[in-house]
């Protein structure tokens, strides 16, 4: 049955190879952060991801990973980025059979398209764009199958949904709750419905690829030692996700991530969020609408609430990756408002333009085109190690170094042991043990502590770790290296040289990479140049200078709390002399947003020890400007300072705004008692 005309079927095409060459141009060239590695590992090797273990998405990688397109890692983004097009393509598709206009239609796909959340999801190795590609068939079925109930149709939407359950059950289930709406349930009769339950029965053949490799003993990749029948349930049930998914936020956690997800939106969309009001009050008027309200709640708000997120940078990435059905539901929204704005060409120009310029503002922060950095990063740490090191792993930075390490045959001598012991081959914990059969976190620490502390003290090979607290709390020393934390045991500490300096490559790729705002990859990005401070700040304070020159270029130099760390720890170390460089720089480079007023604390104090006195009261007076009410440490210098300056009347202005704090300061008092 057509339902859309020839025109509509050339554009879909159209948008496909524009979208897919687009998205191709964007992808990393090699391993990049978030579950990257995992599905690098996995798809290549035909092996267990992480679950629910996206079986479809496995095999299918597995035959495109065999195209010699690029490196591996290239190739695998870029078959993630064909479902991203796909998409675009089976949106475009449904905007028309939901009787939008041609030009509402291609205006608000090419929206979505280039928002952040669904690009930034698309043009990496995930299965995010796969998710929706599923979710857009079922729409689309469903409405063939309300036009012509048949048979093949009904089967058709059997295989879709079971499809797309075994790929990511949580997502497609709540971003299908709109079905309720959509399909005229009452076409089903004891005739059609077998046909659709055996189409959701092969559906599920692919499951059966997880039940023939969970007995391979030899696979190269199982994420969490997949071995028995309940350990794969779990897998599917994303059971090893259960400390992820109850975090113990709270009900103001939830609102705080609800307006996340609004200021995302709007931030993505920027001026063309202005039409999202229309368009939602629209939908509320036409009943053929409401599945779109429905999933676009479900499939933002309502995993919200049903999640235990804190309210963190690090929860806020990973509810981002979640959000490709809301930015998908948004777009339907846009489309709703421009065609009820009857669209000119003034007004149809004016869209155009602002879809350029959003295209062209979420660059920088969604393109990973000379996306490096994790590679040269994993590369270089693995060659400044020690022969015949042990590498132990915690945090987002596993997968790439284990990639780099056994994919790529980088320092096959080292041995990678990550700390939940669910993907490398040899483990040093119990992977059955660890990560299926302790029920609380304390017998999980106690457990895993043991076995580290055994291990570092009777093994006859150099430990190195990611890790740093979680270490020195149980006793160990550790001596940082640029790249990572060596364990003192009883072989002797012999540093390479190339743990003595951040390699050029690594630096580069750090400062000139794209994206330059990704949480992920900040998150190592700014790890890697903080310890390359802090050891040069320890080891070789001279190469400090050149080191902020090449910083300058860091955008996520200019945040507060990585400038503030910076200095603080010029003050834990010997040379405090370079505080002030330090300030000046980060203040040249960046202006007065990059600094902490507790810096300028500091510095107001380090200048008042120094004798400079005016020097230090201007840095106190914008501290105190930026401070909350009440900084009595900064009020006091600055009524210390003023009275060395014999600046009285300004001394006494200082010392009233300390009573208003603190009535009973023995300074304060001290000096308005001197001056009756």
């Amino acid at each position: 049955m057509n339902l859309i005309g020839p025109k509509d079927k050339k554009i879909f095409w159209v948008l496909f190879v524009t979208v897919l060459a687009y998205y191709g141009m964007n992808c990393p060239p090699r391993v990049t952060v978030e579950d990257s590695g995992d599905f690098i590992m996995g798809l290549s090797s035909l092996g267990i991801v992480h679950g629910p273990s996206f079986p479809l998405f496995t095999m299918l990688g597995y035959i495109f990973s065999k195209i010699p397109i690029g490196e591996l890692g290239f190739r695998l983004a870029f078959f993630s980025s064909i479902f991203g097009a796909l998409g675009i393509s089976l949106f475009f598709w449904l905007l028309r059979l939901l009787n939008l206009s041609f030009t509402s239609s291609i205006l608000s796909v090419l929206a979505v398209s280039l928002t952040s959340i669904y690009m930034g999801q698309s043009i990496i190795v995930e299965v995010y764009s796969l998710n929706i590609v599923f979710i857009l068939l079922l729409f689309i079925q469903s409405i063939y199958s309300n036009k012509n109930p048949s048979n093949i149709n009904l089967f058709t939407m059997g295989i879709i949904t079971s499809s797309g359950l075994i790929h990511h059950y949580p997502l497609f289930i709540l971003s299908c709750t709109g079905l309720i709406f959509l399909f005229d349930w009452k076409k089903l009769n004891k005739n059609n419905i077998p046909w659709a339950i055996g189409g959701f029965i092969i559906g599920l053949l692919p499951f059966i690829y997880l039940i023939v490799q969970m007995k391979n003993q030899n696979l190269d990749y199982n994420f969490g030692k997949v071995s028995n029948w309940e350990m794969l349930w779990k897998q599917f049930l994303r059971r090893g996700y259960d400390s992820v998914d109850n975090a113990g936020g709270g009900f103001s956690d939830k609102v705080s991530l609800s307006l996340y997800l609004l200021k995302q939106l709007a931030v993505d969309l920027r001026l063309l969020v202005i039409l999202l009001p229309i368009g939602i009050f629209t939908s509320f008027k036409e009943k053929r609408l409401r599945f779109v309200m429905v999933s676009f709640l479900s499939s933002s708000f309502l995993i919200v609430f049903l999640l235990g997120f804190k309210n963190s940078p690090q929860y806020q990435a990973v509810i981002k990756a979640y959000l490709m059905p809301f930015t998908l539901f948004s777009g339907v929204f846009i489309a709703l408002a421009l065609d009820k704005l009857s669209l000119k060409k003034i007004t149809t120009a004016v869209t155009a333009i602002l879809l350029v310029a959003n295209g062209f503002l979420n660059f920088r922060d969604t393109s990973h085109y000379n996306d490096n950095f994790v590679y040269e990063w994993a590369k270089s740490g693995l060659e400044s190690l020690e022969p015949n090191s042990v590498l132990i792993l915690c945090g987002q930075e596993p997968y790439s170094l284990y990639y780099v390490n056994k994919f790529l045959g980088i320092r096959p001598d080292v041995t990678i042991y990550d700390r939940l012991s669910i993907m490398t081959k040899d483990n040093l914990y119990h992977p059955v043990l660890l990560f299926w059969k302790v029920k609380t976190k304390k017998q999980f620490n106690t457990y895993r502590d043991k076995i580290e502390k055994i291990f570092i003290n009777g093994t006859d090979r150099p430990v190195y770790t990611t890790c740093l607290n979680k270490f020195e709390k149980k006793g160990f020393i550790l001596v940082p290296t640029i790249y990572f934390n060596r364990i003192i045991n009883k072989v002797p500490f012999s540093q390479t040289e190339n743990s003595k300096y951040l390699s050029p490559s690594v630096l580069k790729a750090a400062i000139e990479g794209y994206p330059k705002t990704e949480y992920w990859l900040d998150s190592i990005r700014n790890m890697v140049l903080f310890n390359s401070f802090k050891y040069y700040l320890n080891n070789d304070p001279t190469k400090i200078p050149a080191f902020l020159n090449s910083l300058s270029k860091h955008k996520n130099s200019s945040d507060q709390n990585f400038t503030h760390s910076m200095l603080e720890e010029i003050l834990k170390s010997k040379a405090k002399h370079l505080y002030e460089e330090v300030f000046d720089w980060a203040k040249k480079a960046h202006g007065n947003k990059s600094l902490h007023h507790a810096s300028y604390g500091r510095l107001c104090t380090l200048l008042a020890q120094k004798n400079n006195n005016s020097k230090a009261y201007e840095n106190c007076k914008i501290s105190l400007n930026l401070s909350p009410p009440c900084n009595v440490s900064v009020l006091n210098n600055l009524l210390f300072l003023s009275y060395r300056m014999k600046k009285l009347s300004e001394a006494k202005d200082w010392a009233l705004k300390i009573k208003v704090c603190n009535p009973d300061h023995p300074g304060a008092n001290s000096f308005l008692n001197s001056i009756k």
